[in-house]
């Protein structure tokens, strides 16, 4: 047997068998992780191929439904925009059934959702700021974190709606809704860094007198003379 072991061992054929082995394992090896990669690839391609065509269908069915009181699968399809981080800059949906839209975080800048009805909607971080808002209603709605600087409010309903205190800095609030409305400042995970500016709104003796001391605080310059004044209030009570 050692003489044998010796031969195989010795044996130029062996070697040359053992080394061929050797190397069509590194090339059945090469060739899976090539397979591999390229599959790979392909995958990604076709994902963002899908996300593309889900994304364009998404625009064609808002772009269709803007403008309309009923759902006619808008409310999706603008879910699927805003989870894909695809901005809403000046869209127009003025008059839109949008109510129980999960919207968090999306970017509404200059936005026109006058008379849109977003009912239970969930704005939680959004970007509001230059966006018409004028008619549009807010029942029961989360818009904490939300930024409103320069946003027009003119007879928007917020009745018992979460809304940020960043409202102040709205353009205008001329008659708007602000009935059972809780007064927050979180940021856009909806932490609350401000919870007792509720108490300020409350001195006021009515609601004639709650909607003069908001509307008196609105301005268009951000951490104007009036804002810090209704802040540096309440920080002293």
């Amino acid at each position: 047997m050692n003489q044998i072991a010796e031969y195989l061992e010795k044996s130029p054929t062996v070697r040359v068998w053992v080394r061929i082995n050797q190397s069509a394992t590194i090339i059945t090896l090469a060739v899976a992780i090539g397979a591999f990669t390229v599959a790979y690839i392909k995958f990604n391609e076709d994902r963002i191929k899908t996300d593309e065509d889900r994304i364009s269908k998404a625009w064609d069915t808002v772009t269709k439904m803007a403008g309309k009181g009923s759902n006619g699968g808008q409310v999706n399809a603008i879910q699927i925009l805003v989870k894909n981080g695809v901005s809403l800059d000046r869209i127009d949906l003025r008059n839109t059934y949008l109510v129980g839209a999960n919207l968090k975080g999306a970017s509404m800048r200059a936005a026109n959702l006058s008379g849109a009805n977003l009912t239970g909607a969930n704005l939680q971080g959004s970007n509001l700021s230059g966006a018409n808002l004028d008619g549009a209603k807010f029942y029961n709605s989360n818009l904490g974190g939300a930024m409103f600087d320069g946003a027009s409010l003119i007879s928007t309903r917020l009745a018992f709606a979460k809304v940020d205190i960043s409202l102040i800095l709205a353009k205008s609030l001329q008659n708007t809704d602000l009935t059972g409305v809780n007064f927050v400042l979180e940021d856009a995970e909806g932490n609350n860094d401000f919870g007792s500016f509720n108490d300020t709104i409350a001195e006021a003796p009515n609601a004639d007198g709650r909607q003069r001391l908001i509307d008196q605080s609105c301005a268009n310059s951000k951490f104007g003379a009036k804002q810090d004044r209704l802040l540096t209030r309440n920080k002293t009570t």
